[in-house]
């Protein structure tokens, strides 16, 4: 691959990278008829006694940033690598997704629906491409073309 796109810290010995001016909002997915449902954000102290759902990585590199001390307390069920499979799961009642907005569909039309955390927590995107690399011609006009619209 010659371009990858990815989230949180970038190996700079590795990679060159361009930041995305964009970044991922961290929320809950759960079912529409669930009592956190009727809140606009959710809080740390919501999820404390609640079966949780989140990628192994989420665990490890954001959400402790954002549950502070109260990470060890946690019911952590399920660690997942797409959050797509979290959805089937969070559609079942099985438990709540903590995830990037947009990953799974919450739209009017669905069983899910995503709240927004509170504090805010975000996670930063980067694109991304191995040091030293020799690009086809197409792949130096993408990274122009990136280069461009990313102003850098």
């Amino acid at each position: 691959f010659d371009f990858a796109v990815v989230v949180d810290n970038v190996d700079l010995e590795k990679y060159n990278c361009l930041a995305v001016r964009s970044v991922d909002r961290w929320g809950v997915v759960m079912r529409r008829d669930d009592p956190l449902a009727k809140r606009d954000f959710i809080e740390p102290k919501d999820l404390l006694d609640k079966p949780l759902m989140a990628s192994r990585q989420a665990m490890v590199a954001d959400l402790p940033k954002w549950f502070g001390d109260d990470i060890s307390r946690l019911n952590v069920i399920v660690g997942l690598d797409l959050s797509y499979n979290g959805s089937v799961l969070a559609k079942e009642g099985t438990g709540y997704l903590l995830t990037f907005d947009g990953l799974v569909d919450t739209s009017r039309s669905s069983r899910l629906c995503f709240r927004p955390l509170m504090p805010e927590l975000t996670t930063n995107m980067y694109i991304i491409w191995r040091r030293g690399q020799q690009f086809t011609r197409a792949g130096e006009l993408f990274l122009d073309t990136l280069r461009h619209v990313l102003g850098e």
